[in-house]
């Protein structure tokens, strides 16, 4: 085995030399002091330390102009970058709070958001629902114009193609609020009855309706909410008998959640049953103790539902028809029809329904309910339990006609 042996010699010549060059390269204590890469005023009497030190030395020793500009630059960049960062550290930590400000202010939004769906299902206090201002008294084409700004021409356009679809004036009824005012008509004696309310009997108003007016099926629920006692409206169910109008469905039922009490119900049938059916449905899902079904097209007046449910609360096999006024389809002014004794309903051997004028028995007062042999239909109140007792509606009627007085005859023949 042969034995190798490393020489020192080059090692140490590369070192000499390196030494050689660090000697000449390096400035004295005397070099002229650069602004910039030294601190002004500073003398060197010592070599730097370092590659800093390195570098700083090298540029003076060889006075490269060109390099010493560069590196003055580079050191203005890194200062203005710093500068920018600093700004930029700052701008983030303002958004950082904007951002925590808007975040409150959602959080507000949310708060009162809720609170004013809270005070809008709350807004049926003592029956009162504010939806708009009280109306002034009706004036025809020329606030209707003023209104809208069209022509007379135009405005009877609207109003003929409205009549056609609605068989009403729809156009006028949507200019009118939904609570408008309407006249109380009753005879003195009636308004100045006394109502013991804490005794009655809860009600459930049932409406059924397809492709309804949006005005006037509003304010038939309205109406209902603004003029009858809080305590005795236990729901409205609004029996949706497969409508298929495009101002109906889900505008409707976002509109019932965002503006009417909770009370205020929807249900829709998936298929169309006709009125008969439909009203069935309605009374299966009512929970109140009294049903009322009223027509979607109608207007409560004051104190409309009380004498109603007083009549019921004293014998629970009355059933119960309310006064019905009329209102002009045409111009939709409400009409004073102040009678005395209200008409009755009646029949002749056609099965037909008609009005008679109404008789008070020996005894009787105004303010008094009167017999009525039969009832129009589409407005009556019966206790829930007693209307299936005499076997509720016969479910294979399809269409309205009939039922009323097929339904007169039960009660006539039941009690």
């Amino acid at each position: 085995m042969r034995a190798t042996q490393c020489k020192p010699v080059p090692t140490a010549i590369a070192t000499a030399i390196l030494l050689v060059l660090v000697y000449f390269l390096l400035p004295s204590s005397s070099s002229p002091n650069h602004d910039g890469l030294q601190p002004a005023g500073k003398q060197v009497s010592e070599k730097e330390e370092g590659w800093k030190g390195v570098i700083n030395n090298l540029i003076d020793s060889q006075e490269d102009h060109v390099l010493r500009k560069d590196a003055e630059e580079l050191i203005l960049v890194n200062k203005h970058l710093a500068d920018a960062l600093e700004m930029l550290n700052g701008k983030h930590a303002e958004m950082l709070g904007i951002r925590s400000q808007l975040s409150e202010l959602d959080q507000e939004q949310q708060k009162l958001g809720r609170e004013l769906q809270r005070l809008r299902k709350d807004s049926h206090h003592n029956g009162k629902i504010d939806l708009a201002a009280k109306p002034k008294p009706l004036n025809l084409e020329d606030q209707v114009v003023s209104n809208q700004g069209l022509s007379a021409e135009e405005v009877k356009n609207l109003e003929k193609k409205s009549f056609s679809k609605h068989l009403f004036n729809e156009y006028k009824s949507s200019l009118l609020p939904l609570d408008r005012a309407v006249p109380d008509v009753r005879h003195n004696s009636c308004s100045k009855r006394k109502w013991a309310i804490e005794s009655y009997p809860k009600a459930s108003v049932i409406i059924c309706f397809v492709n309804e007016a949006w005005s006037a099926l509003l304010r038939t629920v309205v109406s209902v909410l603004n003029r009858s006692p809080a305590s005795l409206v236990h729901e409205i169910i609004l029996l949706d008998d497969a409508s298929d109008a495009d101002w109906l469905g889900s505008k409707l039922t976002t509109y019932i959640e965002d503006n009417l009490p909770e009370k205020v119900k929807y249900v829709r049938s998936d298929k169309r049953l006709g009125l008969i059916r439909a009203r069935l449905l309605g009374a299966k899902h009512a929970t109140g103790e009294v049903m009322v079904f009223l027509d979607s097209h109608c207007e409560a007046n004051v104190d409309w539902l009380e004498p109603i449910l007083d009549i019921v609360a004293k014998d629970r096999t009355h059933v119960v028809t309310p006064v019905i006024d009329s209102i002009d389809h045409d111009t939709m002014e409400y009409l004073n029809n102040k009678q005395d004794i209200p008409a009755v309903g009646t029949f002749d051997w056609t099965m037909d329904f008609n009005w008679k004028g109404g008789v008070l028995r020996p005894g009787q007062k105004y303010s008094d309910p009167i017999d009525s042999p039969t009832m129009a239909g589409g407005l009556f109140a019966i206790e829930r339990a007693y209307f299936y007792e005499i076997g509720s509606y016969d479910q294979l009627m399809d269409g309205w006609g009939g039922e009323n007085l097929e339904m007169s005859f039960r009660i006539w023949q039941c009690g």
